[in-house]
C-alpha cells in the first residue's frame, strides 16, 4: 500500500513538473519547410493569366518524371525555351513561363 501511495505521490508531482516545462520554437530566421512558398494568391487572382500572344499551349503530360507540354506543336521540357520564355514548371494546372523576369501561367485550349 505504501509503494502505490509513494508512487502515485511521484507521478503526480512529475505531471506538475512537466506541465510547467514548455517547448518554445525561436527559429523565426530559418525557413519554414512546411510553408507553400509559390504564389498562389497571385495565382488565384489571375496574375499569372495572362497569355502571351505569340505562346499556344495545346498538350500537358504532367504526371510522370519527365512532365512534357506541347507549346506552338513543339514538345517541350522543363528547361525548355519557346518563345522568348522559359519553361520553368508543368503540372496538372498548366505551363509556368519565365518571360522576362515575369511568370506566366498558360492552360492548354
Amino acid at each position: 500500500m505504501k509503494k502505490i501511495v509513494i508512487l502515485s505521490v511521484a507521478v503526480i508531482l512529475l505531471s506538475i513538473y512537466m506541465a510547467k516545462a514548455s517547448v518554445e520554437y525561436k527559429g523565426e530566421q530559418y525557413r519554414d519547410p512546411f510553408r507553400d512558398y509559390l504564389p498562389k494568391a497571385d495565382l488565384e487572382r489571375g496574375k499569372f493569366q495572362k497569355q502571351l500572344g505569340n505562346i499556344k499551349v495545346t498538350g500537358l503530360i504532367w504526371n510522370t518524371d519527365l512532365p512534357l507540354a506541347i507549346i506552338n506543336g513543339k514538345v517541350c521540357k522543363i528547361g525548355d525555351s519557346v518563345g522568348g520564355a522559359k519553361v520553368i514548371d508543368i503540372n496538372k494546372k498548366g505551363v509556368f513561363l519565365d518571360f522576362h523576369g515575369e511568370i506566366y501561367m498558360l492552360r492548354p485550349k
